[in-house]
């Protein structure tokens, strides 16, 4: 019916074109994508150069004055909104042609489409690795200058990312939102979950090359190795002894 009615109700972020099946719009997006690298972190919107980023970004900027019913947050435009509005309502206009997964906003699907590309375009000056979007490239840059802005105000540690901060929050909570489903013990990280399944089923993946033993964490047998090749990489300031494990470090420090 759209065909002889003229309605195009799916419309383009990135110019604006309008088309009638989604399909259309999907097709349309594939020409863009080829050339956006640059993603608003607000509102998903692409762009192929930095500068026209940054000019996009002062929309955000401005006074905001459209406020969402739903949950108040105000925006800067009638069109920032209507994006906004799509998180609650679950509507998510821009699909995956390979994988089928949907998204909100086309610069998400722009960049989950590098999963599947394995294009890496935002690249590490200090050691070339690769990465899939500017906000991964930014929590790795953190590796090399040691930069940690999320401070815990429990004990003043520092870390990488909001995510971190959250799972160490969780020492001095003591909350442990992830339960077993065999036993009744629970975990603060879901990581710490996955190695205990592994005590039920007995799955001991990690083998050492030197005597065939298994562990459940690959940090547990890199522990294990050090028995075989006599590495000692924890040094007691005091007295220079050396040791394998921290533990060993920390109970002979008391003789001091």
């Amino acid at each position: 019916m759209r065909t002889h009615t003229g309605e195009k109700p799916y419309s383009c972020t990135k110019c604006s074109k309008s088309f009638t099946q989604s399909s259309q719009l999907q097709e349309h997006l594939r020409a863009h994508a080829a050339e956006c690298n640059f993603v608003c972190t607000v509102c998903g919107k692409a762009f192929s150069r930095y500068n026209s980023l940054s000019g996009h970004m002062k929309i955000h900027m401005r006074k905001r004055s459209h406020p969402c019913t739903i949950c108040g947050k105000t925006l800067s435009s009638s069109g920032a909104l209507v994006l906004h509005t799509k998180i609650h309502t679950g509507q998510k206009d821009h699909i995956c042609p390979v994988c089928g997964k949907a998204f909100t906003y086309a610069g998400h699907l722009l960049v989950h489409s590098r999963i599947h590309s394995g294009e890496k375009p935002y690249v590490c000056k200090e050691c070339g690795k690769g990465f899939p979007d500017a906000s991964r490239l930014r929590v790795h840059s953190r590796s090399h200058s040691g930069e940690r802005p999320y401070i815990c105000t429990h004990c003043g540690r520092g870390c990488v990312t909001a995510s971190e901060l959250k799972k160490h929050n969780r020492i001095h909570t003591g909350e442990k939102p992830f339960n077993c489903s065999i036993c009744p013990k629970a975990f603060p990280r879901n990581e710490d979950l996955k190695v205990h399944i592994k005590t039920h089923s007995n799955d001991r993946d990690h083998i050492c090359c030197y005597c065939n033993k298994g562990f459940y964490q690959a940090s547990t047998l890199k522990v294990h190795l050090r028995i075989h090749t006599g590495e000692k990489p924890y040094n007691c300031t005091v007295c220079g002894k050396t040791f394998s494990q921290t533990s060993a470090l920390t109970v002979h420090m008391k003789t001091h």
